[in-house]
C-alpha cells in the first residue's frame, strides 16, 4: 500500500526543487511540502546535508586539481567552507588555494584569517584554518 500511495501522492504534488508558494501562498519545497506547517525531521536534515556534501566534493574534484593529495582533514576544511559559501565563494580564496597547492599550509591558514568571511564567522574560520595549518580535525 504505501509503494502505491507514495506513487499517487508524487503524480499529484509533482517535485520542485526550490521553494515556492503554492495555492494558499505557503513557502513549499519538494513533493508539495508546505515549509510553513512541517517540522524538519533530524534524520532529514542529516541526509540532506550527506547528499549536499557528496555533491560538493565531487564539484571540489572537478575544480581543485589538486583536491586528491590533501589530506582527509584539509579536504574537510574545503568542504566545509564550500557548505558555508557555495562552490563559487570557495574559488574566491584564490591566495588560499594557491598556497595549498604549494603545500604552504601556514600561509594558506593565515590567508583564510585574513580574510571578510573569517569576521564573519569567527570561531569556525579559527578551527577552520588551525586544521589547515596542522592537517588535523579539530571538532570540538
Amino acid at each position: 500500500m504505501r509503494e502505491k500511495t507514495v506513487s499517487l501522492v508524487k503524480l499529484h504534488e509533482g517535485f520542485n526543487e526550490k521553494l515556492y508558494k503554492c495555492t494558499e501562498d505557503k513557502l513549499t519545497i519538494g513533493y508539495g511540502f508546505n515549509l510553513e506547517a512541517i517540522k524538519m525531521p533530524e534524520k532529514v536534515g542529516a541526509m540532506w546535508l550527506e547528499l549536499i556534501l557528496d555533491d560538493l566534493e565531487a564539484q571540489l574534484k572537478k575544480h581543485i586539481i589538486f583536491y586528491d593529495v590533501l589530506s582527509d582533514a584539509r579536504k574537510t576544511v574545503l568542504l566545509d567552507m564550500a557548505y558555508n559559501l557555495g562552490i563559487a565563494g570557495l574559488l574566491q580564496f584564490k591566495k588560499m588555494l594557491l598556497a595549498m597547492q604549494q603545500k604552504k599550509f601556514t600561509q594558506a591558514a593565515d590567508e583564510m584569517l585574513a580574510s571578510k568571511w573569517a569576521q564573519q564567522v569567527k570561531s569556525r574560520a579559527y578551527r577552520l584554518s588551525e586544521m589547515m595549518r596542522r592537517g588535523e580535525y579539530d571538532v570540538r
